[in-house]
């Protein structure tokens, strides 16, 4: 049994190992989107890091990064995210997890983890891996039912509390449309509109960014292409607030459609960036993210970022507040001194970062299936 970079030799093999360990994960075996989510990366293919285990030529157990950059003391530092760590049930007994974890950590100069496991998070403490932001989630309920059944699909609940639950979507979905309405129409300061493209308005505004003194992963007009627009799957909508008259943007958010066969619909707004004292701009484009993703029939809107500092003072998303330990960031870094600079300021991710919103799984592909 070996450790050794991925190659394209070892692909139908992989292939067949991702098919049987994430069953309920269909785009993890497709080769398109493989190719897009490893190799055709802007800021480079982070292949190179994509580690595996092989046993008598069979793929037994694999780790994946994705390669980003981040916004460190004034300067991009390279870094990768460690996703997708998995060794076959019946070579789990041995040292396959750790020395997957450790291959990785030689190979990037720094490599950060989200929404790890139980058994990855003691992989973390034992190779004294420090510990970022946690992720906070903010849901927007349109229909409590289908948030609960999400919440619950791995356990039977008892039939008068789904009954109780469905009477409540018939008051929620109602109110919740209604008052975002009234939200919509309050917000006439700033134009908000939806971009089929992302162009130099959103690397101005990026640029701009840079100034807000907190660590951030890097964007450009060609990244979010790539991120969103060139996607192999999926469904999404981009809003950009703008004041009228004006070419320039004040932010943009970026929405993805989601649905679980059986279970949801929903909406994750997977990327924002808004100053931090814009509430304007921020208010307008939650509002018409929220009504765009009730008018396609999603059952709540989740919104996901890693700071309060993050979002303007006074504007805190509607809804409650929901957040759970595996959504805490870890890290490592080769880099001296770079451990230390990430543990002295504040962070400003949301859920672009990683693989949080690729994980193979959920893809909307078609607004018919509503």
């Amino acid at each position: 049994m070996m450790i050794t970079p991925y190659s394209d030799r070892y692909w139908p093999s992989l292939a067949k190992f991702l098919a049987t360990n994430y069953p309920g994960m269909p785009s993890k075996n497709d080769r398109r989107y493989f190719l897009w989510k490893f190799a055709e990366n802007p800021l480079g293919s982070s292949l190179s890091a994509y580690f595996l285990v092989v046993d008598e030529g069979r793929v037994v157990g694999q780790v994946s990064t994705i390669r980003d950059r981040l916004w460190v003391g004034n300067a991009w530092q390279d870094c990768y995210w460690l996703v997708d760590l998995m060794v076959s049930p019946e070579h789990r007994r041995g040292t396959a997890g750790i020395e997957l974890f450790q291959a990785a950590m030689s190979a990037c100069p720094t490599v950060l983890s989200v929404g790890f496991t139980h058994r990855t998070s003691a992989l973390h403490r034992g190779l004294k891996w420090r510990w970022g932001p946690s992720m906070t989630s903010r849901f927007i309920v349109v229909r409590p039912s289908r948030l609960a059944a999400i919440a619950r699909s791995s356990v039977r609940s008892a039939g008068l509390t789904e009954a109780a639950l469905h009477v409540c979507d018939g008051i929620v979905m109602p109110l919740q449309v209604a008052k975002n309405r009234i939200y919509r129409r309050l917000s006439q300061k700033v134009k908000v509109e939806a971009s089929d493209r992302f162009d130099n308005r959103f690397d101005e505004l990026l640029d701009k960014a840079l100034d807000w003194s907190m660590i951030q992963p890097f964007r450009s007009s060609a990244h979010l292409t790539w991120k969103f627009g060139l996607r192999p799957c999926g469904m999404h909508f981009t809003l950009a607030a703008r004041e009228p008259g004006s070419t320039g943007i004040r932010g943009y958010m970026v929405v993805r459609l989601m649905y679980r066969p059986g279970l949801a619909h929903w909406a994750d707004i997977s990327d924002f960036v808004v100053r931090p004292d814009d509430a304007a701009a921020f208010r307008s484009l939650l509002n018409e993210a929220v009504g765009r993703a009730i008018s396609y029939g999603v059952d709540f809107v989740r919104l996901r970022y890693s700071g309060e500092r993050q979002i303007p003072a006074g504007v805190m998303p509607p809804g409650f507040r929901h957040e759970r330990p595996m959504d805490a960031v870890a890290y490592h870094s080769n880099v001296l001194g770079t451990a230390t600079q990430l543990s002295q300021r504040l962070w400003a991710l949301t859920a672009v970062v990683s693989d949080l919103t690729d994980q193979g799984r959920d893809e909307w592909d078609s607004l018919k299936t509503q």
